[in-house]
């Protein structure tokens, strides 16, 4: 046997050494509760409130699961988005993409991802008090006038249109707090379903082969007698 087929041999043996530790350790740590046994989740959860709306402004909910989702899964999770939200669901390659969702497969890893901006509520909100308020202000006005008091003057507007649109302001402020509120329990409750869904579906990614190209080894340099008549002539 060559120093070549020797060394590739002591390697063979270090790489068999190094994964019957690793396996060894992994039995250690499932037995003492260490590790956990299913798989890996690692997430964030977002929620930026809105003064406004006295409720989330935006929310984001991320999980990244250690775990690759069939196709059957991927179904079952299209199917879920249609059946809560009504939306058209697309597949690129191994991901899924909807209004407000997706779900990304990358390196044997699945994340789970919705994000919903509740700005527009906050728009409408303001919208509704100045828009309701100002027409309810003139409308005030005018009944103010014909029927109670004659001698009211149009400056009382300047007054009384902020004081309406205010008490506009805290009811539609209400309303809308409600249907955000509503919505995210309703966007939690769907994120956290595709997470168990993907669960069910999930398996481990198969690994990947790492094979390392080696130099060829040099060869032994060996002296190599002249032959006699060389020798002889260098004589």
């Amino acid at each position: 046997m060559g120093y070549r087929d020797e060394m590739e041999t002591l390697r063979a043996r270090v790489s068999q050494l190094e994964t019957e530790l690793s396996e060894a350790n992994d039995t250690i740590e499932r037995l003492t509760g260490a590790a956990p046994t299913g798989p890996v989740t690692v997430g964030t959860d977002d929620v930026i409130p809105s003064r406004v709306l006295d409720g989330p402004g935006k929310i984001t909910l991320s999980r990244e699961l250690d775990l690759e989702v069939d196709d059957e899964g991927l179904e079952a999770i299209a199917a879920h988005l249609t059946m809560r939200y009504g939306v058209q669901v697309r597949q690129i390659g191994r991901s899924l993409q909807a209004p407000g969702f997706s779900v990304t497969q990358r390196d044997g890893k699945t994340r789970i991802t919705t994000t919903n901006d509740y700005g527009a509520l906050s728009a409408a909100s303001i919208t509704l008090s100045g828009l309701l308020g100002g027409f309810l202000t003139l409308m005030t006005f005018a009944v103010g006038h014909d029927l109670f008091a004659r001698g009211l003057a149009e400056w009382h507007i300047a007054w009384l249109a902020p004081l309406v649109m205010a008490l506009v302001f805290v009811v539609a402020r209400r309303l809308t707090s409600r249907v955000a509120r509503n919505e995210a329990t309703k966007r939690r409750a769907t994120f956290e379903a595709l997470v168990e869904i993907a669960k069910r579906h999930g398996h481990a990614a198969t690994p990947k082969a790492r094979v390392e190209v080696e130099a060829e080894a040099e060869g032994d340099e060996v002296e190599v007698e002249p032959p006699p008549e060389a020798a002889k002539r260098a004589r």
